[in-house]
């Protein structure tokens, strides 16, 4: 099992068994054992851990909230590493080194997607493009209102 802190510094065991799983599998709507198309964004990643965390949350008297308000971008990091130890440790040791590449490759990816982001970050290409989103504009002018005709909004009175 592994440990896993939150931003307050609290630590929780992080606990993997058919039970957790299947529970994760009924409550986050996440299959942990289907790792070919695992994908969480950090709220389901956060409902993932406080379901293997559940035995911790209990004993401690902390509510499922109250974990996932103190669970910040580093804890979450960590924390999802943790878990896919501790996944790839639940797995029969047949499977563990196919698994394990399987990982490696989808971390290699991921990192090869922010490298790119960073390098249209540092170019100012995704500035060009956020200019556009922010201002509305797609490369054609805008259409001034002085060619827009005025609508007029007078009642009839009878």
């Amino acid at each position: 099992m592994k440990i896993i802190k939150d931003a307050k510094g609290r630590e929780y065991c992080l606990k993997l068994t058919y039970g957790v799983i299947e529970e994760i599998r009924a409550k986050a709507n996440v299959d942990l054992l289907d790792v070919a198309h695992l994908d969480m964004d950090g709220v389901k990643l956060a409902k993932v851990l406080c379901i293997a965390c559940a035995d911790s949350l209990e004993k401690e008297k902390i509510t499922a909230q109250e974990f996932m308000d103190a669970l910040e971008g580093d804890e979450v990091e960590a924390a999802g590493a943790a878990l896919w130890e501790e996944l790839l440790r639940f797995f029969p040791s047949s499977r563990r080194e196919t698994i394990q590449k399987m990982f490696a490759a989808a971390t290699r990816v991921i990192d090869k997607q922010v490298e790119a982001a960073k390098a249209k970050l540092e170019s100012g290409e995704m500035e060009k493009v956020f200019e556009t989103i922010l201002t509305g504009t797609s490369g054609v002018a805008p259409v001034s209102s002085a060619s827009t005709p005025e609508t007029s909004h007078t009642a009839n009175s009878d």
